[in-house]
């Protein structure tokens, strides 16, 4: 869960598939969200896995360096920089 304020959504992802957003300053908003958590125990398992699986595909240590190499070697030859980097 995170709020729609800064970078948190394109770190998070899209509400409702791998997180919970809600809006900054709005208490009764995090309040529902919490709520809605404690209440679904398969949504909490759903949003958990999709969370997961999100962090292992865009933010792990490889991916990184993978998109770094990557970035690295467009550059050296010359070429258009990735918009993004897809090693699957």
């Amino acid at each position: 869960m995170a709020t729609t304020g800064g970078a948190l959504p394109e770190v998070v992802g899209t509400s409702g598939e791998t997180g919970l957003l809600v809006e900054p300053n709005n208490p009764d908003a995090l309040v529902a969200a919490i709520r809605t958590l404690l209440d679904d125990a398969a949504l909490r398992a759903r949003l958990g896995a999709s969370g997961r699986e999100r962090v292992i595909e865009r933010f792990t240590w490889e991916v990184t360096a993978r998109g770094t190499a990557a970035c690295y070697d467009a550059v050296l030859t010359k070429s258009a920089l990735p918009d993004s980097v897809d090693f699957t």
